[in-house]
């Protein structure tokens, strides 16, 4: 999947760094991809929302005297991928876009994975990000397209410490992918033949370990997808192949910066 994806014309507009990126992410996607599919059922659905998108509630159940902060510090906290899959997405067009998506993972290797908790915080991260990037992308005033202040004002942040700005030659950059979203369609497709691939050759193996891993839950409750049960035994697959590989050279060979696995994508107006 990797070498296809270098292969495509778009991935000649990248540098190095944002390539690392772009693999980063394409790895994970396909590898999240492969795991639910492997747990997931089709018999339950996330109720939809009149405003769009959808949501599940989701818990977590813990004995009385259990250690959190044991678990905070446990190495196992660098093989997670908190959240899974995001993407926030505005159709408010902006100089150029009728439509954004940021699309990203958050890990504790490589990047920063709380990357919204820096500078102006989780609120603007989520409300102006993109915007902020597709000014910087486009050479705009971030201050005369309406991002808000704290987020321009905490652009040395985000330079520092997530990976998603550079400052190069006294000229600030968007250091991630960038792309249309029919390129992220052709990417997308590389994505899905990759989980596809993996659960030919894996699926049967993978099938066998998922037996019995399921979390057992009261009967009244009828509403809990099989991915989410599955979750406990399963929420560390991602990370612990992309870590294997690492360690043996196949992945990230030679990364010593902040990598975040994130890209933004565009539709033109």
């Amino acid at each position: 999947m990797v070498d296809d994806i270098r292969a495509m014309p778009y991935a000649t507009l990248l540098n190095g760094r944002q390539m690392h990126k772009l693999e980063r992410y394409a790895v994970l996607h396909a590898l999240q991809k492969f795991r639910i599919g492997m747990t997931s059922d089709d018999k339950i659905k996330a109720p939809k929302r009149r405003d769009g998108g959808a949501w599940l509630a989701q818990g977590h159940s813990y004995p009385a005297e259990y250690d959190h902060k044991s678990e905070r510090e446990c190495e196992l906290a660098a093989y997670t991928v908190n959240g899974g899959h995001r993407t926030n997405h505005t159709a408010t067009a902006l100089n150029g876009a009728s439509e954004l998506w940021l699309r990203e993972f958050d890990t504790f290797v490589w990047d920063n994975p709380n990357r919204f908790g820096v500078g102006a915080g989780y609120r603007h991260y989520f409300d102006g990000m993109m915007q902020l990037l597709w000014c910087v992308e486009k050479g705009i005033d971030p201050s005369e397209a309406g991002v808000h202040s704290a987020l321009i004002e905490s652009i040395p942040d985000y330079i520092d410490k997530t990976g998603l700005l550079v400052r190069e030659d006294g000229v600030l950059r968007v250091d991630i992918p960038v792309m249309e979203k029919a390129v992220y369609g052709e990417l997308l497709q590389k994505i899905d033949a990759a989980a596809c691939r993996l659960r030919e050759v894996l699926g049967e193996a993978f099938g066998t370990f998922l037996k019995g891993q399921a979390v057992a839950v009261p009967a009244h409750l009828t509403s809990v997808p099989m991915d989410k049960r599955y979750m406990p035994a399963t929420a560390y697959i991602e990370m612990a192949v992309v870590i294997e590989a690492y360690e043996r050279g196949l992945h990230m060979k030679g990364v010593d910066f902040c990598c975040p696995p994130v890209v933004l994508v565009y539709t033109e107006k």
